[in-house]
């Protein structure tokens, strides 16, 4: 589940919103929190992926263009 997304983000961007729940990432399973970050720490910077979640018993689908994370 989203808890909190960093304004500015690639996924604000593209819509997504804290409560989502995701599902896949570029048509994987994302079964588990530590499965989705590995996809994502898999992928490249400009790469564009499908992210499919739910957000309150809906499905939704976004594309998100991967950016590089700035230290905080």
């Amino acid at each position: 589940m989203v808890i909190v997304l960093d304004k500015g983000s690639p996924a604000e961007k593209a819509g997504m919103q804290p409560g989502d729940v995701v599902t896949r990432h570029d048509g994987k399973p994302a079964r588990r929190a530590p499965d989705l970050r590995e996809m994502i720490n898999s992928s490249q910077v400009g790469q564009s992926v499908e992210i499919n979640f739910v957000r309150k018993g809906k499905e939704m689908k976004v594309t998100i263009t991967l950016e590089k994370s700035l230290p905080k």
